[in-house]
């Protein structure tokens, strides 16, 4: 089956006309990074026409013992549609699927051209798809599994806010699939570090624009190196990966915030300082402070709140 140009770009396009028997749960879409995620009932496998897209396929919810018949176009192989276990399609390759339901399934679209530029300026090679071992078996990786659920959820949100949290999440994902399928990667040496005045203009620019989208392309032009070397050299420079280092500058925000105006409202104070809401911010804040958002506050009217040390 060859791809038509002019039908089935996108793997959501596809998804969103097909008919065969899967209802879908949910849905949910990063237009900016071009990843679109979906939850789906799965009644009966079904095959899968060519896409343009890498596609990671993983079961969320399931009791089926049997195994799942697959073809990504290297050969037939046998995958238990059980949580946690996942299948990677080939971009290009349609996929022959066969088996039976029911389970929950998450699948995962991340736009391939743009990866494999990525990944070729990173390995400094051509890359037509992933290791065939990638597409051509099941695999079960917990930390990959859990990736691919925070990039579930970050894109549930809705959020600009979560814009380079999400843009870190594809990365970690990628790098993960080609540690599992035995890339090569270059080593960042054990000292190697952003330049000091490249590493106060990075800080600098999250500080001055914390409070809204931040991408992780902007940032690693403002180091002057590729998204994916700029994101190594910050944590071997600060300790935390540029996601956590933003969300913990927000996290500092909000606690001068909560200060400086302690008539505002939680919800005002999440939007302020770049959070999606106030649930959202609560989660990070008592993560990293040790207390809720209104417990600090409690506590800092009568002067005994801690301040978070970086």
């Amino acid at each position: 089956m060859t791809l038509d140009s002019s039908q089935f770009r996108r793997y959501q396009d596809w998804i969103r006309r097909d008919e065969a028997p899967r209802k879908i749960i949910a849905e949910s879409e990063e237009q900016e990074v071009g990843c679109y995620l979906v939850r789906a009932l799965v009644v009966e496998c079904f095959d899968d026409p060519p896409t343009s897209d890498l596609v990671i396929f993983v079961p969320v919810a399931s009791m089926v013992r049997e195994t799942v018949s697959l073809d990504h176009g290297f050969g037939r192989f046998k995958s238990c549609p059980r949580t946690g276990n996942f299948v990677i399609s080939t971009p290009g390759i349609g996929s022959e699927v066969s088996g039976a339901g029911p389970f929950e399934m998450l699948s995962v679209s991340l736009p391939w051209s743009t990866l494999r530029r990525s990944i070729e300026s990173l390995i400094d090679e051509p890359l037509e798809h992933l290791p065939v071992a990638l597409h051509n078996n099941g695999w079960h990786d917990d930390y990959t599994f859990r990736l691919l659920s925070e990039l579930w959820r970050s894109v549930r949100i809705r959020s600009s806010s979560e814009r380079l949290i999400i843009d870190e999440l594809i990365i970690q994902i990628t790098e993960r699939l080609l540690w599992l399928g035995d890339v090569k990667l270059p080593q960042t040496k054990f000292n190697s570090v952003l330049e000091r005045g490249k590493l106060m203009d990075v800080m600098d620019y999250i500080g001055e624009f914390s409070a809204r989208p931040i991408s992780l392309t902007e940032l690693s032009q403002v180091a002057g190196c590729s998204q994916y070397h700029f994101s190594r050299l910050f944590k071997s420079s600060t300790g935390y990966s540029p996601m956590e280092y933003l969300i913990r500058d927000r996290v500092d925000r909000v606690q001068q915030t909560l200060r400086d105006h302690g008539e505002l409202s939680l919800t005002s104070v999440a939007m302020q300082c770049g959070f999606a809401d106030q649930s959202h911010m609560g989660r990070h804040f008592k993560r990293i402070v040790g207390l809720t958002p209104s417990r600090w506050r409690e506590k800092a009217s009568i002067g005994s709140a801690p301040r978070r040390r970086r």
